[in-house]
């Protein structure tokens, strides 16, 4: 079980950026550049594959970060 993440919006191309295998998730942790941030500004999710690569999930706001952290957490369980 895999998801494909494509750019989207007016100036992108639409080219496939990367592929997650929910079986590969090593580690998922909020991503944030301020340590002093407000759960409820986050903005980026570190995603860690078994092979030690690093993909940043960009999201909107703190509800949307833990919404995708939790069904990330869901789908790896779901795959293994």
């Amino acid at each position: 079980m895999d998801i494909t993440l494509y750019e989207t919006g007016d100036s992108c191309s639409g080219e496939n950026i990367f592929r997650i295998n929910f079986q590969n998730i090593a580690k998922i942790e909020a991503f944030q550049t301020n340590r002093n941030m407000n759960k409820k500004e986050w903005d980026k999710l570190s995603v860690f594959d078994d092979e030690g690569n690093c993909h940043i999930l960009y999201v909107s706001n703190g509800y949307i970060h833990n919404v995708l952290h939790n069904i990330l957490l869901m789908c790896r369980q779901l795959a293994t």
